[in-house]
């Protein structure tokens, strides 16, 4: 562990690189410029906290196994973690750089990038570093914290929010096929969702990705792509029923949207577990997938640690997209005493759509649009033996995201 008076980092989350169609990371230029102001202000560690790299939305999409718990093999990874270098080369080159120039690399792998746990994705990432001995970067695997300082907690945070994020084999994630074919990663039910719903929707309605939460569109409806959307949603149907795993995950679908989701609330998850299978047999439901409430879960946990962690100053999150500092609402108590949950948002895009909102109209996910981004990143550093951690804003605006800015 660094001692207190030697260590300046530099923490991002939610990158979500990916290649091929409908890509929503458009800040290559912008990140390869923050590299080079964090080292000249003297950060040399930089920490990716999860979710940088995108596997289940990246194409060109492989065929999905019939047993929905189970997702990519190690080749297949392989060849996604090649195309996201061939596609951000930027992004890498600026990578490559950092650790020539002589910076560290920590990677935590999140539920989107949970692949790393294949060893030939990180051999062909640490190829794409310049880096094949991995002597300048590392991995922090199987949902273990990175713990850099004494008081100090990273996490990407998946594993403590809903069930459809999180993996029940976070130590042993590579699965044996009992198809017969080769280990596979371990697929959580959001991974599922993606490669099923997600990818086929967005080809229609390519910014899906960018509307949070994306259960406040008006799915059910008279909209010129009713019948597509229809279309997308028997072919998933007919997967799911034919797996045996979620017969009932299209109609949470239903009861989310329109007056359905004023009677049950948009936040609440509709349970179900099929009685007698075992846990890890169970994919969870779309209805808590499509009212994702990982901002309010996630700072509950953080609240947790902070509370019965005496030890612990600063927890550190990614996940929620939620971009949280030291004078924000969730530390009202805690920064008063030095504390704090902090969050460095994501990378991507986005329009939050109100609770109080009636909805978008599928439509609008089209043409695209303005939509508002914020780079954020948590900076830690720890001086005179003292340990600083807060929020910095980067840049902010906002991007057209037309189609031309989306396709390969």
């Amino acid at each position: 562990m660094p001692s207190h008076d030697n260590y300046h980092a530099a923490v991002l989350s939610d990158l979500h690189l990916r290649a091929g169609l409908h890509d929503d990371f458009v800040f290559d230029e912008e990140f390869a410029a923050l590299l080079d102001e964090l080292w000249a202000d003297g950060v040399r560690e930089l920490v990716l906290n999860g979710d940088t790299f995108e596997f289940p939305a990246t194409w060109p999409e492989t065929p999905i196994h019939p047993n929905s718990t189970l997702g990519f093999t190690e080749q297949e990874s392989v060849e996604r973690m090649a195309g996201i270098g061939e596609g951000h080369g930027e992004v890498l080159e600026a990578l490559r750089r950092w650790i020539k120039d002589g910076g560290t690399l920590v990677f935590l792998p999140g539920n989107h990038d949970w692949e790393l746990h294949f060893q030939g994705v990180r051999d062909r990432l640490a190829q794409m570093l310049g880096d094949p001995q991995q002597l300048r970067h590392r991995h922090i695997l199987h949902g273990a914290p990175y713990l850099p300082l004494q008081g100090v907690h990273i996490e990407h945070g998946h594993q403590l929010v809903h069930d459809q994020n999180a993996f029940l084999h976070p130590l042993a994630p590579i699965r044996i096929d009992p198809l017969g074919g080769p280990p596979r990663m371990e697929q959580n039910a959001g991974s599922y969702l993606v490669r099923t719903l997600v990818n086929p929707i967005e080809q229609t309605f390519p910014f899906i990705n960018n509307i949070r939460p994306f259960g406040k569109v008006k799915w059910i409806g008279p909209h010129r792509h009713a019948l597509k959307l229809f279309s997308i949603l028997s072919d998933a149907t007919r997967k799911g029923l034919e797996d045996g795993r979620i017969p009932r995950r299209f109609l949470d679908l239903v009861l989310s949207n329109g007056p359905f989701r004023q009677i049950f609330g948009a936040g609440r998850a509709m349970r179900w577990r099929r009685s007698g299978r075992r846990q890890e047999e169970v994919v969870p439901e779309l209805g808590s997938v499509l009212a994702d409430d990982s901002t309010h879960e996630l700072r509950r946990a953080a609240k947790r640690r902070l509370q019965h962690q005496k030890s612990t100053r600063f927890v550190i999150y990614g996940h929620s997209h939620e971009t949280v500092n030291v004078n924000d609402a969730p530390n009202r108590v805690f920064a008063r005493h030095g504390r704090a949950y902090l969050n460095p948002g994501s990378w991507i895009p986005h329009k939050e759509i109100p609770d109080d909102h009636e909805g978008m109209d599928p439509d609008e996910l089209i043409a695209g649009s303005d939509y508002p981004f914020q780079l954020s990143f948590v900076r830690v550093r720890a001086r005179r033996g003292e340990v600083e951690a807060r929020t910095e804003n980067f840049a902010q605006g906002e991007v057209w995201l037309g189609a031309h800015k989306k396709a390969s």
